[in-house]
């Protein structure tokens, strides 16, 4: 029996180095947060919680867990921000998008603080007029700059890209099934 106890305490040290290796290796991240598994503690969800769905989502032969929402929408999560962390993230319109005619969907990130609404990123992604679009856009944001604070980060979607300055505002929604695929905060 003790020798079954050695083995047996053996492997499993053997299998707790290894996965250590794994999540701290040069290159290597540690997911934090699964945005995706928190969407229903989500602080907002605008227009409805209905307008949200989780799926998992295939564009051009790579698949992932997305959140996919019917149309203009945003998504508020708050977040203890670490040391080291960073917003890892794929953008991207269902296949069935590809070919209605539309103008794209306009994604935008931003973080939330004290000093008010800072844009992170943002990308219109538009398959039928780029057929370059028809797959998925890895996005990684540095968060350094908030390390140690508690944020807001929200997630938004136009039915149309910002107009040029003067320009009549658009709102063309042919076509506008968005994805965020895999959003996550992680640490390198």
């Amino acid at each position: 029996m003790g020798r079954n106890l050695r083995t047996a305490a053996g492997a499993a040290a053997i299998l707790a180095v290894f996965a250590a290796w794994l999540m701290l290796k040069p290159g290597g991240e540690r997911v934090l947060i699964d945005l995706v598994d928190e969407l229903p503690r989500a602080k907002d969800r605008r227009p409805t919680p209905e307008t949200f769905e989780v799926v998992n989502a295939t564009l051009s032969d790579v698949s992932q867990k997305a959140i996919f929402m019917r149309g203009q929408s945003r998504i508020v999560y708050t977040v203890a921000v670490p040391r080291g962390a960073w917003l890892k993230l794929s953008l991207g319109l269902q296949p069935e998008a590809w070919t209605v005619e539309g103008d794209g969907v306009f994604f935008q990130v931003g973080a939330i603080d004290q000093g008010g609404y800072t844009e992170l990123f943002s990308l219109t992604v538009n398959p039928f007029g780029h057929p370059g679009d028809r797959n998925w856009h890895d996005v990684t944001l540095d968060l350094s700059r908030y390390e140690g604070q508690t944020i807001d980060l929200s997630f938004n979607t136009l039915h149309s890209p910002p107009s040029p300055p003067g320009g009549p505002r658009r709102d063309d929604r042919q076509g506008d099934l968005p994805l965020w695929g895999s959003p996550r905060i992680v640490v390198r």
